[in-house]
C-alpha cells in the first residue's frame, strides 16, 4: 500500500497497491488538526473485523437536536433526530392563527345567524298559517340552520361571548339540549304538560317570561334554543328505537281554527318567540366577533398577547372536543341506560350534529372554514403554530385529527339506534370516536403544556 503526501492545498490522498491480500484490508486512522496531517496510523485488520469496527463506529454517535437556535439544542448530539423545538420563534405564526381563528369565529357565527333567520321566517309564515308543507319546511330549515352552529360550538373557551355575554351564558339559551319537554308543552304521558298548557300559571307568554324561567330547576327547565324550537317543530320521539323514526307532532297543533286544538295560540306564539330570540342571540355573537364592530369581544380577544389567544384557543377545542363532544354527549349515551339521551333526540338529527361539531374542531385546527355560499376563510392554522415549534408533535396531532375525522363519518343515522347497537356489541363507531377524540384532546393538552401554552388549569376537574 502506498500513502501520498499531502497533494494540493493541504488534500490529502490515499492510493492502495492492487495487489493486497483479498482477505485482509488496512484501517487508517487519522488524527487531523487544523488543516495539516499531525499522525497517521497504518493497521491490518481482517476484513470481518474491519465491518464489524464501523458497525460499532456508527452506533456510537448520538441523535438529537443539532440547531443551536432550538430550545432544545443538544451540544452533545452528532446526527439530527428531526425534533428540533422552537419555543421562542412563532409570535408571528401565533398572530397570523390568532387572526385567522377569530375570522373564522365570525364567519361561522354569521352562517348560523343567517341560517336562522331563514328559519324564523318560515316559522312565522307557518304559524299565520299551519298546513303539512309549511311544517315540513321549517324542519328542513331547522336541519340547515343547526349545521353552522354545531361547527361553531368548539369556540366555547373561557370568557367567550358565547360562555360569558352580560351575565348570562348564551350557549345555555341557544344551544342547550338535555331538558324536560314537559316543562314546555304536552306530552304522551301528560297532555296538560308545560308553560303552553298553563294558561292560569302562566297567562302572558312573552319573550321576558321565557328569559326568566330558562336553565332553571338545576338547568333542566330549558325553555329557549334550537332544540326547544325542534321539540315544538317534531314533537316527542316515543317510538322504539328499532322503529328508526324521528317524532310525529302534526301541524294540526298550530291550527287555531279547529276547535278540538288545545291553546294551538299559545303553542305558535312560543314558537315564534323561541325563533326570534334564537335570531337575537346568535346576532350578538356576530356582533362580539365582528371587526367592523365597536368595543365588542373582538377587540379584548385582539388585546390579548399571541400566546394568550393561542392559548384560548387550544382551551376551546379540548374543553369542547374531549369534555362536551366526548364524554357528556357520546359516552354517557353509550353507558347510561337510556339510549335516546341524546342531543337531537325529538328530530334524530343528532348523528349530523357530531359530525359537524367535529368538522368545526378540523377548521380551527387546519385553519379552513368552508362557508355556507360555498367560500372559505382559509389562514393560518393551529397546525402551523405547533409545526412551527415542534413539527412531530404536529404530525401526531395531524394524524389523530384524521382518526376523529373518519370516526365522525362512520357513526351511523338514527343516532339512538346506533347506541343500542353498540351496547349490546361493546364496540362501534360511536366507542371509535369517543376515543378517537379523547386520544386527540389529551395529547393536545400535553403538547399545549410542552409549548408553555398549558391549559390544565382551565379544564374540568378529574376524579
Amino acid at each position: 500500500m502506498e500513502l501520498s503526501r499531502p497533494h494540493g492545498n493541504n488534500q490529502k490522498r490515499f492510493l492502495l497497491n492492487p495487489t493486497f491480500p483479498l482477505n485482509e484490508i488496512f484501517f487508517i486512522s487519522l488524527i487531523l488538526q487544523s488543516n495539516s496531517m499531525r499522525h497517521i496510523s497504518i493497521v491490518r485488520l481482517p476484513l470481518p473485523f474491519l465491518f464489524i469496527s464501523l458497525l460499532t463506529l456508527s452506533s456510537c454517535f448520538d441523535k438529537g437536536c443539532i440547531d443551536p437556535m432550538a430550545s432544545n439544542y443538544d451540544s452533545l448530539a452528532d446526527r439530527d433526530d428531526g425534533n428540533c423545538k422552537y419555543a421562542f420563534a412563532t409570535d408571528e405564526t401565533k398572530d397570523a392563527f390568532a387572526e385567522n381563528y377569530a375570522l373564522i369565529a365570525h364567519a361561522m357565527y354569521q352562517d348560523a345567524y343567517a341560517q336562522s333567520e331563514a328559519m324564523r321566517e318560515l316559522i312565522h309564515s307557518f304559524v299565520a298559517n299551519p298546513t303539512i308543507p309549511g311544517l315540513q319546511a321549517c324542519k328542513d330549515a331547522w336541519v340547515i340552520a343547526h349545521i353552522p352552529y354545531s361547527q361553531a360550538e368548539v369556540l366555547q373557551f373561557p370568557g367567550s361571548p358565547v360562555r360569558s355575554s352580560g351575565g348570562v351564558v348564551l350557549h345555555e339559551r341557544i344551544n342547550a339540549w338535555n331538558f324536560t319537554p314537559a316543562h314546555i308543552d304536552y306530552v304522551k304521558d301528560s297532555l296538560e304538560a308545560g308553560i303552553i298548557n298553563q294558561a292560569a300559571k302562566y297567562p302572558q307568554i312573552d319573550a321576558a317570561l321565557l328569559q326568566g324561567l330558562n336553565n332553571t330547576v338545576d338547568g333542566k327547565r330549558i325553555t329557549l334554543g334550537y332544540h326547544v324550537i325542534e321539540f315544538l317543530l317534531w314533537g316527542e320521539d316515543k317510538e322504539a328505537v328499532d322503529e328508526l323514526s324521528s317524532g310525529k307532532r302534526s301541524f294540526k297543533d298550530y291550527d287555531t281554527s279547529d276547535t278540538n286544538v288545545v291553546h294551538a295560540a299559545r303553542r305558535g306564539q312560543y314558537l315564534s318567540l323561541s325563533a326570534d330570540q334564537l335570531s337575537n342571540d346568535l346576532a350578538s355573537l356576530v356582533n362580539g366577533w365582528s371587526p367592523l364592530g365597536g368595543s365588542n369581544y373582538l377587540k379584548t380577544f385582539q388585546a390579548y398577547s399571541a400566546k394568550k389567544q393561542t392559548r384560548l384557543a387550544i382551551t376551546g377545542m379540548v374543553l369542547f372536543g374531549q369534555y362536551e363532544l366526548a364524554q357528556n354527549r357520546l359516552l354517557t349515551t353509550l353507558t347510561g341506560l337510556n339510549p335516546e339521551r341524546e342531543e337531537s333526540t325529538f328530530s334524530d338529527n343528532t348523528q349530523r350534529d357530531v359530525f359537524f361539531n367535529v368538522l368545526g374542531l378540523n377548521s380551527l385546527f387546519r385553519g379552513r372554514y368552508g362557508m355556507s355560499d360555498s367560500t372559505y376563510i382559509e389562514g393560518a392554522s393551529l397546525y402551523d403554530v405547533i409545526a412551527e415549534q415542534d413539527s412531530s408533535s404536529a404530525n401526531q396531532l395531524d394524524v389523530l385529527m384524521r382518526k376523529v375525522m373518519k370516526a365522525s363519518k362512520e357513526v351511523m343515522s338514527p343516532y339512538d339506534y346506533q347506541v343500542s347497537l353498540e351496547q349490546a356489541a361493546g364496540l362501534g363507531p360511536i366507542t371509535d370516536l369517543t376515543v378517537s377524540l379523547e386520544a386527540f384532546g389529551e395529547r393536545l393538552t400535553e403538547v399545549a403544556a410542552e409549548l408553555n401554552m398549558g391549559i390544565q388549569k382551565d379544564l374540568p376537574l378529574q376524579d
